[in-house]
C-alpha cells in the first residue's frame, strides 16, 4: 500500500506506505488506526526519558493515543492491556 511521502518525528511508522506484508497483518489483525500529532509524539517520547526509558518516537506513538484519551474503554476487549500499559507507565 502506497500514500503520498510525509516527514515525520517518527519515521518508522510514517508514509510512503508499509510494506506488503505489514500492510496484510494490519487488515486481517487490526480494527482500526489511530492518528496522533507530531506534538503527542513528542510529549510521549519526552515522559517516556524522563522517566528512564528511552524510546524511539515511533515506539511511543501508542503512549501518545493513550495520553491524549483515544483509546477508550473498549480497549478491554482488545489485544492491547491498557493496565500493563498504565502500571509501566506509574512504576516509572
Amino acid at each position: 500500500m502506497s500514500t503520498p511521502w510525509a516527514s515525520s518525528i517518527a519515521s518508522g511508522l510514517s508514509p510512503p506506505g508499509a510494506g506488503p506484508l505489514a500492510h496484510a497483518h494490519v487488515s486481517r489483525l487490526c480494527a482500526g488506526v489511530l492518528l496522533v500529532s507530531e506534538a503527542q509524539i513528542r510529549r510521549a517520547t519526552l515522559l517516556c526519558l524522563r522517566r528512564g526509558l528511552l524510546a524511539e518516537p515511533a515506539a511511543a506513538a501508542a503512549l501518545a493515543a493513550v495520553l491524549g484519551g483515544q483509546v477508550g474503554s473498549d480497549i478491554y476487549s482488545k489485544t492491547v492491556n491498557i493496565d500493563l500499559v498504565l502500571y509501566v507507565y506509574l512504576q516509572y
